[in-house]
């Protein structure tokens, strides 16, 4: 495990990339009331992270500082080759546009689709010429999805009272993509101790169902689990990859660690590049429901002092942390 700083999540919409610390009950306060059925989807996508988090992002102006960490064994893949050598980077989210629509599959079955556009600055502090500190500022807008799903348990004058979140997908997002460009093709994760596994390949189509006995990815302390991320490269230089855990709207730990290149090989003109790790889950995690987000950003977008070189995706997938 890193002693990291991670990046400081919001706790907006699904995210989400992205969790409560909380058990899978839907508590609600008893005082509120809601005029239509989207209304009360909308207040769970943004009220209880574990059903909406989605943005998975920085909320304020705290650099991640890898100095110690993560960011020295990057520096190690890629010595002297960079007109930047990264110290410090985080994200600035500066206005968030929400949209959702609903699909209403029949009389007792809703999809909610969420949909995030985030505006903001990536921030990069770093050393130039051996000694010169500098800070690089990125703008940026990265478009965030999720989709969830209610399902009706019954038929009273109290909205809140018919519905019941049931189902969530992975939570996708992306930059726009530039010469940068790559795109994550699968991911998998599998518990060593207990076989449980999950294998994503279509993250808006994936769905976890909620529950003790739901599908969510289940783990306990101290199990070792291994996480294998596949992505397709434009760019002859290797991505950086890393996974947050520990995210929730109730959540008191947090951890980031980079996941290394295990191979890689040439498809066409681009690259095919899998990143894979063993790590054990941290004997104070917390127990309940969170989110573990799967982020790749492109070699300059650290490694370059262009304000237009930044591009970033991430997959999110709940998990269940519990006692053995």
């Amino acid at each position: 495990m890193f002693n990291t700083k991670l990046y400081a999540l919001t706790t907006m919409v699904f995210f989400l990339a992205f969790f409560g610390c909380r058990k899978d009950d839907n508590i609600i306060d008893s005082n509120l009331s809601f005029n239509t059925d989207m209304d009360y989807f909308k207040y769970i996508a943004n009220t209880d992270a574990s059903y909406g988090d989605l943005d998975e992002l920085s909320g304020d102006d705290v650099p991640d500082d890898f100095s110690n960490g993560i960011i020295s064994k990057i520096n190690a893949v890629f010595p002297h080759r960079s007109p930047i050598i990264p110290k410090k980077f985080g994200k600035k989210i500066e206005s968030v546009f929400s949209q959702f629509s609903v699909d209403s599959l029949n009389d007792s079955l809703r999809i909610l689709h969420i949909t995030k556009i985030l505006s903001g600055t990536f921030i990069l502090i770093g050393i130039q010429n051996d000694t010169d500190t500098v800070r690089v500022e990125k703008p940026f807008s990265q478009t965030s999805q999720r989709k969830l799903k209610f399902v009706r348990i019954a038929r009273t004058r109290k909205i809140r009272d018919n519905w019941k979140p049931r189902e969530i997908t992975v939570g996708a997002a992306t930059t726009a993509m530039t010469q940068d460009s790559f795109a994550i093709q699968s991911l998998s994760v599998k518990n060593l101790e207990t076989g449980d596994s999950t294998i994503v390949s279509s993250p808006l189509e994936h769905w976890f169902t909620f529950g003790v006995n739901g599908s969510i990815f289940h783990t306990h302390k101290r199990d070792s689990v291994r996480v294998k991320l596949v992505i397709v490269s434009n760019s002859p230089d290797t991505e950086i990859v890393a996974l947050r855990v520990g995210r929730g709207r109730k959540a008191n730990f947090h951890r980031r660690h980079s996941i290394p290149l295990a191979t890689q090989f040439i498809s066409g003109s681009g690259y095919v590049r899998t990143f894979e790790k063993i790590f054990e889950v941290h004997g104070n995690h917390g127990e309940g429901r969170f989110n573990g987000v799967f982020e790749v950003m492109s070699h300059n977008s650290i490694y370059d002092d262009s304000v237009n070189k930044y591009t970033s995706a991430f997959w999110s997938i709940p998990y269940r942390v519990e006692r053995k």
